[in-house]
C-alpha cells in the first residue's frame, strides 16, 4: 500500500489520511532516501577504493552522501581521507555538470557532504562545485521539493561569508533564521558549519559595545539551545565578555546560567571556571557573596534579627570574598512558607545547617584571603574572626556545630554600639584586609637621599629614623613617602597585598594609622 502511495495512485477514502502524510513528505524531502544503512556506505567506499571503473549509479548515489561520513569498517576514515579517490570522483561529478546530467539527488547528496567536510580544501572544491551548478541542476527538474526552498533562503551557505547572516541575526538579539536552518536543513553536529559559527559569534561578542552587548546577554544564552556541541565555549565568551566591562555588578540571568553550567565557583571541585581568566571567578564569587548577604539579611530580617549595620559593613568586602555560606538553624530550614521553601530551593547545596544552636540562630560565613568570619542572625552575638591556616575549620561542609565556630578563632563583638564598624576595620587592616572601595591618595614616591644630602630642620632630624627603619619598609610591600623634607611626616600606605605580619611590624616600629590619610605616619 505505501509502494503505492509513493506512486501516487489514487487511495481508497481508508487511506486518505496516510496519503495525505505521504504527500507532504515527499513534497518536502523528495525521493531521496532519509538515510542511507552504513553498510550501502561501506560497500560502495570499498568498491570506490578497489576499482573506481567499476562504480555503479548506486554506488555514485551512496558516495555522494557521504563523502565526508566516517566508515567504521575503514578503520574510521571517510573517502575523502584517500586523495586519489575523492579526486577522481569529485572530476566526474564537476564533468557532469559541465555536461549538464549532474543528477539533482547527487547534488543534494554532494551539499550533505559539503556540511560535513573537514573546513579546507575538500570543503571549499564542494562549495565551488554547488554554487555554480545549482539553477542548471534545479531548472531541469521537475517540481521543487521544500528542502529545494529551504535551501534559496540560506543561499548564502554557498558563499564566502557562509555564517554571516546568522552572526549577525544573533548579534541583534534574534535566531529565527538560525532556527530555520536547523529545523529544515541536516547539518550534521560536528560539521565545519557550526565550528565556524561558534568562531564569529564569539569573535562578535567579545567586540561588541558595552550597550549592546548587555542588552543581548538573555538572547545570548539561549543559543546554548540551538547549536550543537556548544560546551563550555558559550558560557565562556559571555562571562569573559562581561567581565572585560566597566559594570561588572551582578547580572542575575547570566550568574544562573553559569552556575547551572559549571557549579559554584566558590567550590574548587568545580574546575570548569579555570577554563576562564582568574578576574571572571572571582567576578561570580562576589555575586554570590552580595547574593548570600542580601539573602541572609532579609531572611534574618523577617524574624526580627541581625541589624542593617551588619549587612552594609560586610557588603564593602564583598569584591574579595572568595567564599560565602548561609547555615540556617532548624527555624528555617523547617519552615513551610513559601518564600523560605523558594529561597532553600535557589541555595541548593550551597547551603548549610547550624547545628548545636538554637532554632532561631542562622549564621553566615565568608572567605576573605586566608580568614574567615562569621556572622550570626541572633542580637548580641560576636562575630568569629578564623585564620583558615589553623585547619581547625574547613569551607564548604554540610553543617557546623555552634560550639565548634563560637571556640574557634577570635571574638569580635560588635561593641561599643555607635563604633563597633570602625574597631572591625582597625581589626581588619590589622590583617591585610581593606574595603573593596578603598582608594588612598598617595603621594609620588621620593627618592631615597644619601644621609649627607638631608639638610631637613633640627626637629625633623631628631625624628630622622635609622637606616635599618627605612631599609625594612623598603623590603615590605608597601608604599614609603618622606614628606619631612618640606616639613611633613614619614608615610607608609599599605596595598592588598602587605601582609598581617608586615602591618604588625609597622606598628611596632612605632606607626600610627590616620584614617583621614588611610596610612600610617611616625610621630
Amino acid at each position: 500500500m505505501l509502494a503505492n502511495l509513493v506512486r501516487e495512485r489514487i487511495p481508497d477514502a481508508d487511506h486518505l489520511p496516510l496519503a495525505v502524510q505521504v504527500a507532504e513528505v515527499k513534497h518536502r524531502f523528495g525521493t531521496a532516501s532519509a538515510a542511507i544503512r552504513p553498510d550501502r556506505v561501506e560497500a560502495a567506499a570499498r568498491q570506490a577504493l578497489s576499482d573506481l571503473g567499476k562504480l555503479r549509479a548506486s554506488h555514485r548515489f551512496v558516495l555522494a552522501h557521504s563523502l565526508a561520513q566516517p566508515i567504521a569498517g575503514l578503520e574510521g576514515r571517510s573517502v575523502l581521507d584517500h586523495e586519489r579517490v575523492a579526486r577522481q570522483l569529485l572530476n566526474d561529478w564537476e564533468s557532469a555538470a559541465r555536461n549538464q546530467v549532474l543528477k539533482l539527488s547527487h547534488w543534494r547528496g554532494l551539499f550533505r557532504s559539503y556540511m560535513q567536510a573537514p573546513d579546507g580544501d575538500w570543503q571549499k572544491r564542494l562549495r565551488l562545485l554547488l554554487s555554480k551548478t545549482i539553477e542548471p541542476v534545479v531548472k531541469r527538474r521537475r517540481g521543487r521539493p521544500a528542502w529545494l526552498d529551504t535551501l534559496t533562503r540560506h543561499e548564502h551557505l554557498l558563499g564566502d561569508e557562509p555564517c554571516l547572516p546568522y552572526v549577525d541575526e544573533m548579534m541583534a538579539g534574534e535566531h529565527e533564521l538560525l532556527a530555520d536552518l536547523r529545523d529544515h536543513v541536516d547539518i550534521p553536529p560536528t560539521s565545519w558549519f557550526w565550528q565556524q559559527l561558534k568562531s564569529r559569534l564569539f569573535q562578535q561578542i567579545a567586540s561588541i559595545g558595552e550597550a549592546a552587548f548587555r542588552a543581548s546577554i538573555d538572547a545570548f544564552l539561549e543559543l546554548d539551545h540551538l547549536i550543537p556541541l556548544m560546551g563550555d565555549e558559550l558560557p565562556k565568551a559571555i562571562l569573559e565578555r562581561y567581565d572585560a566591562g566597566r559594570d561588572r555588578s551582578i547580572q542575575p540571568s547570566l550568574m544562573d546560567f553559569s552556575l547551572k553550567a559549571w557549579g559554584s565557583p566558590q567550590l574548587a571541585r568545580n574546575t570548569k571556571w579555570d577554563l576562564c581568566r582568574p578576574s571572571v571567578r572571582q567576578m561570580v564569587n562576589s555575586w554570590l557573596a552580595k547574593d548570600d548577604l542580601e539573602d541572609f539579611y532579609r531572611l534574618c530580617n523577617t524574624e526580627r534579627m541581625v541589624d542593617e549595620r551588619r549587612l552594609a559593613f560586610w557588603l564593602r568586602f564583598k569584591d574579595q570574598m572568595t567564599f560565602t555560606q548561609i547555615l540556617l538553624g532548624g527555624r528555617l530550614r523547617s519552615s513551610r512558607d513559601p518564600d523560605v521553601r523558594a529561597f532553600i530551593a535557589k541555595k541548593g547545596e550551597r547551603l548549610g545547617d547550624l547545628t548545636a544552636s538554637t532554632s532561631t540562630n542562622n549564621a553566615i560565613l565568608m572567605q576573605i584571603g586566608g580568614w574567615l568570619f562569621i556572622e550570626f542572625s541572633e542580637v548580641g552575638t560576636a562575630a568569629r574572626a578564623i585564620r583558615l591556616s589553623d585547619g581547625v575549620i574547613k569551607t564548604g561542609m554540610a553543617s557546623y556545630p555552634l560550639t565548634t565556630l563560637r571556640h574557634t578563632g577570635e571574638q569580635w563583638t560588635h561593641q561599643p554600639s555607635a563604633a563597633w564598624e570602625e574597631k572591625f576595620l582597625d581589626r581588619l587592616r590589622d590583617v591585610g584586609v581593606f574595603p573593596d572601595d578603598s582608594k588612598t591618595k598617595r603621594s609620588p614616591r621620593a627618592p631615597s637621599l644619601p644621609q649627607n644630602e638631608i639638610t631637613a630642620s633640627p626637629s625633623v632630624r631628631r625624628v630622622q629614623p635609622p637606616p635599618t627603619l627605612i631599609s625594612k619598609l623598603r623590603n615590605m610591600d608597601v608604599e614609603v613617602v618622606d614628606n619631612r623634607l618640606k616639613g611633613g611626616a614619614l608615610w607608609v600606605y599599605t596595598s592588598r597585598n602587605t601582609t598581617a605580619e608586615e602591618l604588625a611590624e609597622i606598628r611596632n616600629l612605632g606607626f600610627r594609622w590616620k584614617e583621614s590619610k588611610r596610612g600610617f605616619y611616625l610621630p
